[in-house]
This record gives structure tokens, sequence and C-alpha cells, in this order.
């Protein structure tokens, strides 16, 4: 889980924790789109989500099985797939992040830092793998190389300092080699507006932390 102290103002987009960071202001989003910090600016993902880079969700790509590192667990040939141990543990953000789009606003970007993480728990029975997110968990499948969030999960994640509902409608990790590629899209719905959903898209590379 992530450190109740360490969560950044990336984590009203992304979705994730920060390492031994003090937090910045936080941004006020919504109708104008608005942020406490600015497009292009260094953010955290946590165990959660992506920014800045326009990611358009969807299904992250397929596993390079040749690069892949062995980690005593399954195998990474293309066919049987991996078990979740695979995923479990710590994964620290290489590159990335998200971008709210809401209607009749600017979009906002948010880039990922080094410092940024999310944490695999294992799972059991119909949910095998679990992302440990901020306030919130979500339960994954494993197709192939590929962690698949399963559907009509919902978390009440905030966006600066206005509550919102976000429901991942795609939201995929793939092993490749040694790395993760994240690649997600959520619906993102403001707590007590009338004003029309926005979108939420991530994208990143994650290495296992050492």
């Amino acid at each position: 889980m992530c450190s109740a102290a360490v969560l950044s103002i990336a984590v009203t987009l992304a979705i994730g924790c920060e390492k031994d960071q003090a937090a910045p202001g936080n941004p006020t989003t919504g109708g104008s789109g608005d942020s406490g910090g600015t497009g292009g600016s260094k953010n955290t993902g946590g165990s959660t989500g992506g920014s800045g880079m326009g990611g358009t969700g969807g299904t992250a790509p397929g596993a390079d099985a040749g690069n892949s590192a062995d980690t005593g667990g399954a195998s990474d040939a293309p066919g049987p797939g991996v078990g979740p141990e695979r995923f479990v543990g710590e994964w620290d953000y290489m590159n990335g992040g998200a971008q709210l789009s809401c209607p009749g606003a600017q979009p906002v970007t948010q880039t990922y830092q080094p410092s940024n993480f999310i944490t695999f728990n294992a799972g059991a029975g119909a949910a095998p793998l679990i992302l440990a997110l901020p306030g919130c968990n979500l339960r994954f499948d494993i197709q192939g190389q590929t962690a698949v969030v399963q559907p009509g999960q919902t978390c009440a994640i905030p966006v600066g300092n206005r509550p919102s509902t976000r429901r991942p409608d795609t939201y995929t990790f793939a092993i490749e080699g040694n790395l993760l590629r994240e690649t997600s899209s959520w619906t993102v719905a403001f707590t007590g507006s009338a004003d029309p959903p926005c979108m939420l898209t991530s994208q990143g590379s994650l290495t296992r932390h050492p």
C-alpha cells in the first residue's frame, strides 16, 4: 500500500504513490481543467496509473519473450503465459504520465518522476492479482503475459480538492523483458457535479524495484 504521507499531486491524475517527497499544492481541476501543477511538470504515480503522455488507453503491447528475465516463476515464453507471481511486488516508473481531458476544457497533463511506483499483491481464486492503490484495490486477471483489470470496478479518488469516482475502462500491464508496460483509460465523474464525465488516459514503463 502507499505511504499516506508521500502522495503528491500526480496522484490527482495518475494513480499511485511517491517515495519520500513532500507533496506540493493540490491542483484544482474539473469543469475548467485547470491544474495547480501545469502540464509537463513532474508529478508522481503510485499504486494507480499515468501522464503528460496523452496515452490512448486500450490494450498494452505484447511481450518480448526473448528478453524476459528469469524470476524463478512461470515461463516468459509466448503461449502458456505467466503466473501472478511474475507481477507481484513493487515496480518503479522509468517514464510515462497521465492526461485528463474534460469536455470544453484544455487537457491537463502530468509526468511521472522516478520516485513514482506501484505495488502488486498476490490474490486468490477469482482475483489472482491485486493492484494496491491509495484508498482502492483493483482486481486483475492474467491473460498470457498481461495483467488485465477485471470489469465493473470503481475507485473514489479525488482530483485536486474535488471528490471523484474513477472507473477503469481499460487498464493493462504487459511484461516485456524486464519491464512492465502500463496502458489505461478511465472515466472520471466528479461527485455532485452535473458536468459530463472526463477521460483520464495513462501510459508508462516500469522496472522492478531492486
